[in-house]
Parts: structure tokens; sequence; C-alpha cells
């Protein structure tokens, strides 16, 4: 008996969960060439009885092929109970019948059905012995285990030529298949629970058809290798740690030993027509072995199924029961155009290189949405497109809309991609407690498909939130959770992010020195794994700890060296982040004119990405850098455009920030509503957003401008009662710095003065005030330039930034 293949590309048809059963006489071939009467007779009755159990069990026959029958059944336990009535109401005739059973998608045309679960249930009739039933796990797992008792395992084999490993089961006393043959049936040796957590690394498949059609094989790799790391305890290479490695050429072993994995999934893909011909290998590193190998061709409408079809494979095979984990082997939409659109602009977005790139990919993901407004992925690849690029309320309401979406259709997969994705614009945009909540979401989501490599950066993205709201222990217990999870898995990028992110706390609690050794472990790991894009990061971090350390020579260092990398990978958003930092550090050490030219690449970098974001981080240094050099009428519109973008990303922590230098600056002009105005709304969005890193600064600025608009003993009580809590704050900076908090303390000291409320502060008090704060602004300035080797540097520090120069002053006088 056979299959008829489709040649023709269908439209868009209905699919149904189903099992199917196929049932074929055996031997009837040889019986009608030696006697044909006696072998219709046999048939007869073999149809009557079958017809018979087939009502009772309330199946549907599809049709019936020569001697054979194919029918399906919504009840996959009234598939099982109709195949073995059948097989004892016919035990004793002079025939024998096999039977196969599956589960799994349909595909109806007319009155005829197609796909991967009526393949397989085919085969599976064919492995079966006469007079015995063969049924897939998929089955089993859908039945009542009481009512199989005699159901025993022959375990997973390859179903060559259909890309399919089955567990299969055999029913009515078979305990093994007598005879497998060289072309059906390979059994599959798994690996043991000995062997530990296994590491993967998905190979991007060769594309071995027209350049145009590159975008079927990466995307497809790219969605298995996502898919994958979702199943438990499986550690999965990142894409873009293969990709960096794939660079060189390596061989198996080589691929194998710089990712850290044991397991390789490698393949081919090559679309000719309407057919797409697919080839897969799943090899152990460690004991030199293939454990899967496999090729077939697929219809291009089963294009959604391929990569489902290839995840449930890879799973068997390395011993993880696919079907605990919902929506990895799913066929994520029958839309096969909607499916193609999907991945021809997701790999479109991935090989951008200019503005006109971004669009493009974003017109084809709209076509893909277009035709499936169901598409989840589609959309949330979409909203991602935005937040990469800063445009943090469009990106917003697209996966707003996926999520709602995903709940609908109780799509949890979905529901976690679209979460995350929202997650990481909230967080960007400073709204902490609404980003702690959505990944407390993603959490509890992870935990309830047991995905332990999407808790481990959950967690890892709960302990950003934390600590960026300055609930610095809180913080550090998730990643300290979330580096457990690394090292149960051992996944390194996982393990190396959870270190960083640990050092990010330490610096934030002022231990600088712990900081950097967990730092230097994360990138003793990139190192290892030849990773030069995270190293990069890692330097800046590395650069960032020193820089607020006061080790201004060892960032500039750090900072040139991580610039090195970028520029040498063509990361142009690394490299605008790096411009940044060294434009930051030369306005820090009072080299104006190299602060202004890092700014201007950097914001040109930014603006050929169209990272909105990075913009208006780049603006906000080169406001900053004219009301340092004190040319305030350079700086204010520098700063209210950086300010709009803030609004128009929704970054609130930035809005804040930058509230409080244009606060700044309308003081020093006298503007002094302007002033009160912007520093009381960046003292109110800090308080929002529960973010404690420029209160200090802010309340500062209030005092003094409390004071310089008015004394009278209601302002008195209230500038000092703000002069204190600002002090209160400083702990809560998590940089070594404060000379221009305790400048501006100062001057509410030196008005407090002139006050003639001696009640409520002294004479003596005001000048002790000042004082103070005067000499710890000189002792921070003295202490981070004795820290700084180069004497050009140090005087170019102490000698040419105004405000340092007034700190100085004053204390010569005070001295």
């Amino acid at each position: 008996m056979s299959i008829n293949k489709r040649e023709q590309v269908l439209p868009e048809l209905p699919r149904k969960r189903l099992a199917v059963m196929f049932t074929d006489i055996a031997g009837f071939t040889s019986l009608m060439e030696k006697n044909e009467a006696e072998g219709m007779r046999i048939l007869a009755r073999c149809t009557e009885a079958f017809m018979k159990q087939l009502e009772s069990f309330s199946g549907s026959l599809v049709k019936v092929m020569g001697d054979g029958t194919l029918s399906t059944f919504t009840d996959p336990s009234g598939a099982v109970k109709c195949a073995r009535s059948f097989q004892d109401s016919i035990k004793d005739s002079a025939f024998r019948v096999r039977i196969g059973i599956h589960l799994g998608d349909v595909i109806y045309e007319s009155d005829d059905i197609y796909g991967d679960t009526v393949n397989v249930a085919a085969r599976l009739e064919k492995l079966s012995p006469p007079g015995s039933i063969c049924i897939s796990r998929e089955i089993l797992n859908e039945c009542d285990i009481e009512h199989l008792p005699d159901a025993r395992p022959l375990g997973l084999h390859r179903l060559r030529g259909l890309g399919r490993l089955i567990e299969i089961y055999s029913i009515a006393g078979i305990h093994s298949l007598p005879d497998m043959g060289s072309e059906e049936g390979d059994e599959i040796r798994k690996p043991s629970d000995k062997d530990g957590v296994p590491s993967v690394a998905v190979i991007p498949f060769d594309n071995l058809g027209s350049e145009q059609d590159s975008f079927y094989a990466f995307g497809i790799s790219a969605d298995l290798a996502s898919d994958l790391s979702r199943a438990g305890r499986i550690n999965m290479a990142a894409l873009s740690d293969v990709a960096r490695v794939m660079k060189d050429e390596p061989s198996r072993d080589e691929i194998a030993s710089r990712l850290g994995v044991r397991y390789l999934v490698m393949g081919s893909l090559w679309k000719e027509k309407s057919k797409f011909r697919i080839s897969v290998e799943l090899s152990d590193h460690f004991e030199n072995r293939v454990i899967w190998v496999d090729s077939w061709e697929d219809d291009w409408n089963y294009l959604s199924s391929i990569k489902g079809k290839l995840a449930d494979g890879l799973l068997k095979a390395l011993g993880i029961e696919a079907d605990v984990f919902p929506g990895i082997t799913d066929t994520i939409t029958g839309k096969t155009d909607a499916y193609e659109l999907y991945l021809k602009g997701r790999h479109e977005y991935n090989v951008r290189s200019s503005k006109a790139g971004l669009q493009k990919a974003r017109k084809i993901l709209k076509q893909s949405i277009e035709l499936d407004s169901e598409l989840v992925q589609a959309r949330v690849c979409l909203g991602r497109t935005y937040r990469d690029h800063g445009e943090y309320a469009k990106g917003s309401g697209i996966l707003r809309e996926a999520l709602d979406i995903a709940v609908g259709s109780g799509d949890l997969v979905g529901q976690l991609d679209a979460l995350n994705e929202i997650g990481i614009i909230l967080w960007k945009q400073s709204k902490l407690k609404e980003a702690r909540n959505t990944y407390e979401k993603v959490l509890s989501l992870s935990e309830s498909i047991s995905d332990r490599g999407g808790q481990g950066r959950v967690l890892n993205n709960l302990g950003l939130v934390e600590w960026s709201s300055g609930n610095f222990r809180k913080a550090l217990s998730r990643f300290e959770e979330s580096l457990l999870i690394s090292e149960e898995l051992a996944a390194s990028t996982l393990q190396s992010s959870a270190l960083c992110n640990i050092g990010l706390v330490k610096a934030s609690l002022g231990d600088d020195s712990a900081a950097l050794e967990y730092y230097q472990k994360a990138f003793e790991i990139h190192s290892a794994m030849g990773n030069l894009d995270l190293q990069a990061h890692v330097l800046i971090n590395m650069g960032n700890s020193h820089f607020r350390n006061g080790s201004l020579e060892k960032a500039l260092f750090i900072f040139r060296r991580s610039l090195s990398i970028c520029r040498k990978l063509g990361d142009d958003p690394g490299e605008s982040k790096c411009l940044n930092n060294l434009g930051n550090i030369m306005l820090y050490l009072g080299m104006f004119d190299e602060a202004d030219r890092f700014y201007l690449d950097a914001r040109e970098i930014a603006k050929k990405q169209a990272d909105l974001f990075m913009e208006g981080i780049v603006l906000s240094g080169m406001g900053l850098l004219h009301l340092r050099m004190g040319d305030p009428d350079r700086s204010i519109p520098l700063l209210i455009n950086s300010l709009e973008i803030c609004r128009e990303t929704r970054d609130r922590e930035g809005e804040g920030e930058l509230l409080a230098y244009i606060g700044e600056v309308y003081l020093n002009l006298g503007r002094l509503p302007s002033a009160k105005e912007a520093l009381e709304e960046s003292l109110a969005i800090m308080e929002e957003i529960g973010s404690r890193k420029f209160r200090a600064y802010t309340k500062a600025l209030l005092s003094k401008l409390i004071l310089v608009s008015d004394i009278s003993r209601n302002t008195v009580i209230e500038a000092r009662s703000m002069i204190d809590s600002s002090l209160e704050d400083l702990d809560y900076q998590n940089i070594k710095d404060h000379s221009d908090v305790y400048r501006i303390l100062a001057d509410s000291y030196n008005i407090l003065k002139g006050c003639e409320f001696p009640d409520l502060i002294t004479a003596d008090k005001c000048m002790e005030g000042y004082r103070k704060m005067i000499g710890s602004a000189f002792d921070t300035l003295t202490g981070i330039a004795d820290r700084i080797d180069d004497s050009s540097l140090r005087k170019t520090y102490l000698e040419e930034i105004p405000a340092h120069i007034e700190i100085t002053r004053r204390f010569e006088e005070l001295a």
C-alpha cells in the first residue's frame, strides 16, 4: 500500500488534531495471486468486521485502499479500543491484519487527509507484525495506561525519509519488532541520565538553494534554537555565539569545544519550486558518534511545521520528553504565506545595515501580520524592531496586541515572548514597578512550563529592575538565583550575565574591588569562548566601575580597548556607547574639546542606526558639557532636545536626570520659576519610579533655589530639611565623586549665613556647615586627582573645570 504524494502547491487548508489509523491485510497480494476468489472473500469479511468496530468506537472512514483502510478518531483511546476489538474479532481467521496508529495534526482536502501524522501512521502499520498493533508514544500519552497493560516499549526509532523519531509501542503480546529491515525503523540510542544536562548548539542550516531563499534556513534554525532552549534542563548555545564561532570556519570538534557543548545540530535546506528538501544530523562530540541523521522532502504548504518536526526529533533523541514543554513542537500557523513572510522579515532585520533595511524588514513583517493577524511571533518580532531603536510607545502597542492574542489563544510561549519584550521596554522607560510586575509574570510562566533557562534569564532581568530601583540587596538575591541555574545547566552565557550583574550590584554598594572581580570572571568566560562582542560590553562595565571609583586613567584605557573591539566587529551600537563613555570621561577630566568630538561621533552613529534612545543619551552629555563649560545658552537647547527624546521613548529615569540638569541651568540664569518647575518635576519622577540615583543632586539644587527665592522662617526650615535629605541620599549614589552636591550645599549654607533666625540656625552653625561642605568637596577632588598618574591630566582635572577651580578657591580662602 502506498501514500500518494502531492505535487502541486495547495491553497490554505483546514487542520485538525486527530488519531490516524491504518490497517492492511498481511500477505494479501500473494494471496490474490494464488486464489483471487479466496482473496476477495477474505477482503469482504475483513472490511465488514472493521466497519462494525469503526462505527462502535465513533471512528470515521477516510478511504479504502485495496486491502487497507485509512480512518480517523477524535478520541485517541477510541482508536486503540477499535484496533484491539477489531483484532480480537478476527483472531480465529485465516488472515492477519497489521495496524498502525499515530496522533497529530492532519490537513483536510476534499474527502482526503494529508500530513506527517498520516505518513507516520502508515509507517507504523508497515512496522507492525501481522496480528499486532503498533502505536506511537503520542497515542499512549492520551490513553489510560491502566487499560493498556500489554503495551510494550520498542524504543525510539527513526522513520527514514520522514524526518521523524517515534517512540514505538506494541499491543497484543508482541514484545519486539521481528524484522525492522535496513530501510525502516532504525533504533536510536539516547543519552542516559548519568550524562547530565545536555549542552547543544544549533548550527544555522546550510541553504542549498538560491541566495534569495537563505532566509528559510536562517529563520528555521533561529526558531529551532530559541524553542529548544525552553525545554527544561537543557543548555543551548546562543545563536550569536554560534555565529561568532562559525566565522572562522572551524572543524566540528573546534565548534563544540569553543562553544562548550556536547551535541551539535547541523543540516541543510533546499527549496526547489514547491518542495523543500531537508537534512538533519545530531552528533555527540564526546562519544564521536552520530545519534540521528535523516533527510526528507516536504511540500511548501508544510513549511510552518518543519521547525516543530525538527524540535520533536531532537528532543526525543536527547532523551527529553517533547510533549512536556508546550509550544516547542507545535505548528505556529496554518497560513504558510504568513509564516514565510515572518521568516523573511526576521532575516531582513537581522542582516540590515541601514535605515532602509530596517524599513524593509518592518514592511515584510506587517505583510505577514496582514495575512495572519494571529501570528504572535511576527508581531513580537515587529515590536522588537521598534524597541531596539528606542521607539518604545509604538513597540509597546504592537507587543501588547501580541500579548492579548497569545492570552486569548492560550499560547504560553507567545505570552512569554511578548511579556519579555514589554518588560525590557518598561525597564528602559524607568517604569520600574510595572517592569517588575511584568517580569514576575514571565517568571511564573517560565516555571509553569519548566523552562529553566528562561527562569535564569528573567531572574537576571528582575535583578536589573531591583538594581535600577536602588534595591541592591534584592537585586543581588535575584542575580545569585540566576547564577545557580546557570551552574546547574552549565550555561556559560547565562553564567557570565549573572556574574556581570552581580558586579553591578557590588559597585552600587560601594565595593568596586568586588565588582571588578566579578567582571573579570565574566570576562574570562567570554574570552574562553572567543566572544569579542560580550568582552566589549563587560569592558564597558569595568571601565564604568573604574570611572565611578575615580581610577580615571584605567577607565580611559578600558573604554578605548572596548571601542577597538567594537570597531573590529563592526558593532555600530557598541561603538556609539564607547564613544559616549569616552566623551563622559573627557568631560569629567576637563578635556572639553576631546569630549565634544567623541559626543559628535557617537551621535552621528546613533542617528545612522535610528537609535533614538542612544541619541538622547549623547545629547544629554553634550548639554552637560556646555553646562560645565559655563555656556548655558548652548546647554539648554541640547538638554531640552534630549528631554524630548526621553519623553518620546518614555525613559522616565533619563527624564528625571535631565530635568535636574535643566533646573541647574535655569537656576544659574536666575530664571527661578522655570528652575523650580524643572527640579520639582525631577524629584517627583525619581520618587515615582523609586530611583534614588539623582535625588541628592536634585535636592541640593532645590535647597539653594528655596533660599535664593526667599528668606523666611518657612523657607529656612524647608531648605534645612532639603539639605539633610540630600546628604542622606548620597549613600544611594553609586559614584565616589560627590563634589557637585557638596559644592551646591555649600552655596546653601553660605546663603543661610545671612538669615536672621538664630533660633532656627546660628551663623556659626552655617559657617560650620559651609566649611564641612567645601572641605568634603575639596577632599573628593584631591583624592581623585591623587589617583591620576599623568600630570597633564591631573592638572587639567583640577585647573580647567570651572566648578573645580571654584571649589579650590573657596577652600584656600577658608584655609
